[in-house]
């Protein structure tokens, strides 16, 4: 069986795009993915008998079979590249996890502006939900987001591009908060107290209490209106 071209590249990868024979790497040197020990002396196809080689040592070797110490030294090299990759894996998976947990506790908050955002006179369609999603991961406050929304419902002529003068209000607010890295505020950080962090639970539970009353008074009118 040939060796796969997703073989050819990660094996490339490991070996760093240079020639194990002779050292030459690319572009200097044309490299091939070369059997260690060739499949004509019994050899197979995985990683743990292939090499880069430059194109004038792969040409060069013949049917041989190579030291036994350089065989020895090219499993375990296979081998810890694989359990690289297997670390590599669980890392991804953890993350998508993560993401996941944090995008289904983000609905509640797109929930909320979704209606904010309508009740200002705006149109659904428009809001760029990505672009929410990454400001809340930065930890833009929610409330803050929102009482953006309520001035500009408030304002006596409303944006021609809401959500792009949003945006900039935003991204406006983020770099005036930034500060220099020797900063005293940068290497010590503010610590909430116990209380502050109730209030804050507080207010978001009042604020979900608002929306909830704001949706069934909406209902009710449409009820009532049809």
């Amino acid at each position: 069986m040939a060796v796969s071209k997703r073989t050819r590249f990660e094996v490339l990868r490991r070996d760093d795009h240079t020639c194990q024979y002779c050292g030459e790497s690319a572009p200097t040197v044309t490299l091939h993915v070369d059997h260690v020990i060739p499949t004509t002396l019994g050899g197979s196809d995985k990683p743990d008998n292939l090499v880069a080689a430059c194109k004038d040592c792969n040409l060069g070797k013949s049917s041989t079979s190579p030291a036994g110490e350089f065989v020895q030294g090219l499993s375990a090299k296979a081998d810890a590249y694989a359990e690289h990759l297997a670390i590599e894996a669980i890392k991804h998976v953890a993350a998508a996890t993560k993401l996941r947990s944090n995008y289904e506790r983000f609905e509640a908050f797109y929930e909320a502006f979704s209606v904010a955002w309508e009740n200002s006179g705006f149109s659904i369609h428009i809001i760029g939900k990505a672009s929410l999603f990454r400001w809340w991961l930065m930890g833009v406050p929610e409330l803050f987001m929102l009482d953006i929304v309520d001035d500009m419902g408030g304002r006596r002529g409303a944006p021609d591009e809401p959500f792009r003068y949003f945006a900039s209000v935003i991204w406006g607010s983020i770099k005036s908060q930034s500060v220099e890295l020797d900063d005293t505020e940068a290497l010590n950080p503010p610590v909430y107290t116990q209380e502050e962090l109730d209030t804050a639970d507080q207010r978001s539970f009042c604020l979900g209490m608002e929306v909830g009353y704001a949706k069934r008074i909406a209902g009710q009118v449409s009820s009532n209106g049809s």
